[in-house]
């Protein structure tokens, strides 16, 4: 797309395609304030969707996850944003829409103690292991929860950010950043192997071998 610096109004009327071809093409141009405004136009229209996919993580109630989702579309306005399509925009604004709601709920369990995490949807679960054979969804969650239980909560932290499509170097950044880690500081290493070990344990879980 040859690029031309368009009104709010005139963006308004592009399809979601059109809009990202915009956001490129002003990237490419470096205009911000184009990118700006077009990412705008492209999480306010995904508003409803946002809000439910953050209440279904978030431990409140109907306004906290109002109050999230209205700081992720602060984040993705203000973020830069590096993909071609909207299905990597889309695929974005959920990893950030995960991080606010797990900082929310990490607030949450700070002051009044430990909250249960639960999956919005288990085909989310998609880099667990896949051979639970004839076990159905309910009795994979319930393993799923007694192999994580079995965790200190910095280790829960790490698998169910892991399990969220976090990267290794942003599970550091927040276990670091966190007020109880209380511990020596994580590494990307600790990460993975922290992860892996969660794995194994539930492959053995799976197969009746635990």
């Amino acid at each position: 797309m040859e690029f031309r610096r368009k009104s709010p109004i005139e963006l308004q009327k592009f399809s979601d395609d059109e809009l990202i071809e915009y956001v490129v093409a002003a990237r490419d141009e470096n205009d911000s304030g184009a990118i700006r405004e077009a990412l705008a136009i492209l999480v306010y229209g995904r508003l409803p969707f946002l809000t439910a996919f953050i209440a279904k993580r978030l431990k409140g109630n109907s306004q906290d996850a109002e109050d999230v989702a209205a700081k992720v579309m602060e984040n993705v306005i203000t973020s830069s944003f590096d993909g071609e399509s909207v299905g990597q925009f889309i695929n974005w604004m959920k990893q950030i829409a995960v991080r606010r709601a797990w900082e929310f709920n990490k607030k949450a369990t700070d002051s009044k103690g430990d909250v249960t995490y639960q999956p919005e949807d288990p085909e989310n679960w998609t880099e667990l292991p896949s051979d639970a054979g004839e076990t159905g969804v309910v009795e994979v969650t319930i393993i799923v929860e007694e192999v994580l239980a079995n965790r200190s909560k910095v280790h829960q932290d790490v698998v169910i950010m892991k399990i969220d499509g976090f990267k290794s170097k942003e599970v550091v950044d927040l276990v670091n950043g966190s007020d109880d880690n209380g511990g020596p500081v994580m590494t990307n290493a600790n990460v993975d192997q922290i992860y892996k070990r969660f794995r194994d344990d539930l492959h053995d879980e799976l197969r009746g071998g635990g």
